[in-house]
């Protein structure tokens, strides 16, 4: 009895045996059924490439870095160039807006220089007249201060122009303006408001104010100007006494302003009754029109000069404000 439960217990035991064995199968080692079991499935391999796939791809990838590199300063370079471009453009637009501009100036200048003389009628057929007058005009301007204003007005009148701003010619009218330099102060209201006619005399005139052209400006600006002025030194004088009045200025002006600075301002102190009268007394404006002995030659110019020259000046103002003892006092 014992014996048939023994061989009942062997077999069950190689039955379950036999139902656990495929489960272990291929191997029946432990540690490769471990590692098989570890392993990841075939189809999810992803084996890492061989070397030189490394290499075309790291070649391929600095060639792509060195195209991109190329593009963009291609693109700077093209930029730049499109800009400079732009620039010189520009600046051949901006030359030639100034040119316009001057061209334009230069116009406007000839048509107010137009505007400032009445032109002759132009005979039909005839150029030659309006021909003759253009080398005058354009002249002009560099002789205006450089000559007296009674000369470049017989210039103009020689050229058939007339100033517009001043009246038919007669020889009696009283329309000629002329600066009393010798009383001018130097307040520089006659150049700022009547700028055609009048300027300041800086270089040889002692910072004062002369005529520099007749009808430079409308009558109504003359006469704001003489209102200003507040040494009331703008005289108006015939044309024949301008004349007169301008050559003496040309022949006596720098001896007489060079004997006013010698004796230290003594003309306008005069004029303002000082101690000054009395040593140096100031010319009247028309006393070159009363007295014309300064007209007899070159002789009797060189005697004036030498009487009004600085030194002597100054020499009679001296003698004057101190004279020489009388004989009862020097003994």
């Amino acid at each position: 009895m014992s014996s048939a439960l023994a061989l009942a217990a062997l077999a069950a035991s190689a039955a379950l045996s036999a139902t656990i064995a495929p489960a272990r199968a291929p191997s029946a080692h432990p540690s490769r059924a471990f590692v098989l079991a570890a392993a990841p499935p075939a189809g999810d391999a992803s084996p890492s490439p061989p070397p030189f796939a490394q290499a075309k791809a790291k070649a391929q990838a600095e060639a792509e870095v060195r195209a991109e590199v190329r593009a963009k300063a291609m693109a700077r370079a093209e930029a730049e160039a499109r800009a400079e471009a732009e620039v010189r453009e520009a600046e051949v637009r901006a030359e030639a807006e100034v040119r316009a501009l001057l061209d334009a100036d230069e116009a406007a200048r000839s048509s107010a220089m137009r505007l400032l003389f009445d032109m002759p009628p132009v005979v039909a057929g005839d150029e030659g007249i309006e021909a003759e007058c253009h080398p005058h005009l354009h002249a002009r301007d560099a002789l205006v201060g450089q000559l007296s204003s009674h000369e470049l007005l017989d210039l103009d009148e020689e050229a058939g122009l007339w100033p517009a701003h001043l009246p038919a010619d007669s020889a009696d009218a009283r329309q000629m303006l002329f600066v009393d330099q010798l009383s001018c102060i130097g307040c520089r209201w006659c150049a700022g408001i009547a700028r055609g006619t009048f300027r300041i005399d800086d270089d040889g005139g002692f910072g004062t104010a002369k005529v520099v052209q007749q009808g430079g400006d409308s009558a109504e600006v003359i006469e704001e100007a003489i209102d200003v002025c507040p040494a009331d030194c703008i005289r108006t004088c015939t044309r024949s006494e301008l004349k007169t009045l301008e050559e003496y200025r040309s022949l006596y002006f720098d001896d007489l302003m060079a004997a006013h600075q010698a004796s230290g301002g003594a003309m306008a102190s005069a004029a303002r009754g000082g101690d000054g009268a009395r040593r140096f007394a100031v010319p009247h404006w028309r006393d070159p029109l009363t007295h014309t002995g300064w007209q007899q030659g070159d002789r009797y110019v060189r005697t004036a000069r030498l009487k009004l020259s600085p030194e002597k000046a100054l020499l009679r103002g001296i003698r004057k404000k101190y004279p020489a003892p009388s004989q009862e006092e020097q003994m």
